[in-house]
C-alpha cells in the first residue's frame, strides 16, 4: 500500500466494458474453449486445447483495430437473418411513397 491507493479488483470504468477472461475478451476465450471441448469430446483434449490457443491467439490478432463487436456485426449483416415482408432491404436507399 506505498502509493495509498490499493486495487484488489477490476473495476471497469465504462459500463460498455466488455467482459475479459484472464487476458483475453469473452469471445475470443470462448472460441479456445469451443475448441478444447470438442477436442475432449473426441477424446483428444490436449489437441484440442493446443488448437483452441492458436485459434484464439489468431482471432485477437484478425480482430485487433477494429470495432469491438465487428464480428456480432458482420454476423447480423452476412448471416441467415430473416427478411421482412413490410420493410425494404436495408441496402435500397430510396424509398418512394
Amino acid at each position: 500500500m506505498a502509493s495509498g491507493i490499493e486495487l484488489l479488483h477490476y473495476v471497469p470504468s465504462k459500463i460498455d466494458a466488455k467482459g475479459k477472461f484472464f487476458v483475453w475478451d469473452q469471445d475470443v476465450a470462448f472460441a479456445a474453449f469451443a475448441m478444447f471441448l470438442t477436442g475432449f469430446y473426441f477424446g483428444q483434449a490436449m489437441l484440442g486445447g493446443l488448437l483452441g490457443l492458436g485459434i484464439a491467439y489468431y482471432y485477437n490478432k484478425a480482430k485487433a483495430g477494429l470495432h469491438p463487436d465487428y464480428i456480432l456485426h458482420l454476423s447480423y449483416w452476412i448471416g441467415n437473418s430473416p427478411k421482412f415482408k413490410e420493410l425494404p432491404e436495408s441496402h435500397n436507399r430510396h424509398f418512394y411513397g
